[in-house]
């Protein structure tokens, strides 16, 4: 891909600090001190086939997907995500509260007994790769104990698998190298100068370890690497759509334009 230039984006630049899901506008992602879930349900509140997204923020960005694909497919939505929070039942600190985030253990154990009153035919989880485990009274990244994010996600699955028909994993999202509508912005005759190499942008160890007990516990494992990164280097703009709203979350418009792609890998939720 040679030297092309960025015009006419969606979303435009002066806007795209502001695109994020309507789960924040309507309260239903929760911040740090929350540990209660809000009583948000989105596409059809009557249908008879109910799917629950949880995670942490990563899991937040793939909700316009799902919105889209509630809308189409007549899903009752419900969102349960919380900032800094994995669906992945382990210790985690909080960089922000600088210590345990004893928060995000309460909120897992609410969003379980919530997964058990709906009895749902989906439970889709997704979370970011970084982020800091708390462990023996001490904060560690999370890189550096690929085992523990094991343990954790795979306690997690089989808390919620038979509260749920499906349970679906899906990998985190490759991270750009810099905060994209900044570097755009900087380089808006050079859509290259904002790729990331895929080295530095996906994690393999975390999407082999998810793939694994994805595979051990029964879940559904669905790697979106492609679709970000379709090619090398993982751009920043495809089409005309920006991919990221910041330095790591999916644009509105580029985490609908995924439904399709994302669709025929779920399962089959036909009553």
């Amino acid at each position: 891909m040679g030297v092309e230039e960025l015009h006419d984006l969606v979303p435009s630049l002066a806007t795209v600090r502001d695109d994020i899901p309507v789960i924040y506008a309507d309260a239903c992602h929760a911040e740090w001190r929350e540990t209660a879930p809000r009583d948000c349900v989105y596409g059809d509140s009557g249908a008879k086939t109910t799917v629950v997204l949880i995670g942490d923020s990563h899991a937040a960005h793939w909700f316009p997907t799902f919105q889209r694909l509630a809308d189409e497919q007549d899903w009752r939505l419900i969102s349960l995500t919380k900032s800094a929070c994995p669906a992945a039942d382990l210790p985690v600190y909080n960089t922000g509260l600088k210590r345990e985030y004893v928060e995000c253990d309460d909120w897992r154990t609410a969003v379980v007994e919530r997964i058990a009153r709906e009895q749902p035919a989906l439970v889709v989880i997704s979370d970011s790769r970084t982020g800091q485990f708390w462990v023996d009274g001490a904060a560690i990244p999370a890189r550096e104990r690929e085992d523990l994010w094991a343990t954790g996600l795979a306690r997690s699955i089989r808390a919620i698998e038979p509260l749920a028909d499906h349970v679906v994993v899906i990998g985190d999202t490759p991270r750009p190298g810099s905060d994209v509508p900044v570097c755009v912005s900087d380089h808006l005759d050079d859509a290259l100068a904002c790729a990331t190499p895929v080295s530095k942008a996906i994690g393999r160890e975390r999407i082999a370890t998810e793939r694994t007990v994805s595979a051990e516990t029964g879940a559904t494992f669905i790697d979106p690497t492609a679709w970000l990164c379709p090619t090398s280097p993982c751009p920043a703009v495809i089409g005309k759509v920006l991919v990221y709203r910041d330095g790591h979350h999916m644009t509105t418009p580029f985490a609908r334009a995924l439904a399709p792609y994302l669709a025929p890998l779920l399962p089959n939720l036909g009553e």
